[in-house]
């Protein structure tokens, strides 16, 4: 009712008529109803009185002028799409009906003047069908998303976790497709010895990014409030930047001269991998959803490794750095806004 009085209300500003809502449990045959009608409506010293029937897939509008004691009556389609658009609909019938009964009643008498004698009501003939009213073609949104994803990724680092931000088109069907980008902090690794007093002191830095696409259904559990479930796949491309320095530390950690050189260093990997999601999503507002999700990372090998040149001492000539895991299981959490 809530819902229905506000589209009513929207389409009758410009019209000197206020809707006020009467609550009434009268049911039975429709002469009935309309004898309780004119009661409430000269009660309340009404222009006119309205109510809505649902019949099957049709919305039934019966409009009652209690000073010629006629009801009309206006058949409108369900579309099943969108109730936003069914009760604007609504809205345009009514103000046309109350309009043409404003104006009516102007050309008659004084439209404040109710008759004290009640006439006995006439229903009406029901009128055509008026063609649907053009319905607003349903529109996009764009869906931001803002959380906390966490991943099982190396061994020097079990577990890693970051800002997970992500921008996508949703279109009326369910459908959705756009690019995320994960956060993360560098990864420092464990001083790696070449000989000597030399060690590596590597650092790594990710650049993963990501073209989903996805489908997203959502159904009302209690009031505007909603339930739903997200699937998800993904295309990743996870650039990965090492930082490789050779330092000399002696037994009294004081920096030295380095005897070892490395052939290459500071090496950049370009990684390819998949990334299906599973999201539970929850709907408190249209604009705002609340999601926990699970997935998973599957990447090929992106091992890092030291090559120590022919003008070295002798050293690990394929020491293995870092060796993210290939396949890494994940959690997420956040917000979704919609726009």
């Amino acid at each position: 009712m809530e819902r229905t009085l506000t589209a009513l209300q929207a389409e009758l500003a410009d019209l000197p008529a206020t809707v006020k809502a009467v609550c009434s449990a009268t049911q039975g045959p429709l002469t009935e109803r309309v004898e309780h009608a004119t009661a409430l409506t000269r009660a309340e010293g009404g222009l006119a009185a309205i109510w809505l029937d649902l019949e099957g897939d049709h919305l039934v509008l019966y409009t009652l002028d209690p000073e010629a004691g006629t009801v009309r009556t206006r058949r409108i389609a369900v579309s099943g799409d969108s109730e936003v658009a069914d009760l604007d609909a609504l809205a345009v019938i009514a103000r046309s009906t109350l309009d043409s009964l404003l104006r009516d009643r102007a050309g008659r008498r004084d439209i404040k003047k109710i008759p004290t004698a009640t006439p006995p009501p006439q229903v009406a003939a029901q009128a055509p069908a008026a063609p649907p009213s053009p319905q607003p073609a349903a529109r996009g949104q764009l869906r931001l998303m803002i959380g906390y994803t966490g991943s099982r990724y190396a061994p020097v680092l079990s577990w890693q976790s970051g800002l997970d931000l992500a921008a996508t088109y949703l279109w009326p069907g369910g459908a959705y497709a756009g690019a995320s980008y994960l956060v993360t902090s560098p990864i420092s690794l464990d001083p790696y010895p070449l000989g000597g007093d030399d060690l590596i002191f590597g650092k790594i830095r990710r650049r993963p990014l990501t073209l989903v696409a996805g489908y997203e259904g959502l159904w009302p559990i209690r009031g505007s409030a909603k339930l739903g479930i997200e699937a998800e796949f993904g295309v990743a491309v996870d650039v990965m930047a090492a930082r490789t320095p050779v330092n000399c530390v002696d037994s009294e950690g004081e920096f030295c001269e380095t005897t070892h050189t490395l052939d290459t260093y500071d090496p950049l990997l370009i990684n390819l991998g998949f990334a299906p999601r599973v999201r539970l999503l929850f709907e408190p507002h249209p604009a705002l959803l609340l999601y926990f999700g699970a997935g998973v990372d599957v990447f090929a090998d992106q091992k890092v490794y030291a090559y120590c040149s022919e003008e070295s001492p002798p050293c690990a000539s394929e020491g293995l750095l870092f060796a993210p895991y290939n396949l890494r299981p994940l959690a997420q959490a956040g917000l979704i806004f919609r726009i």
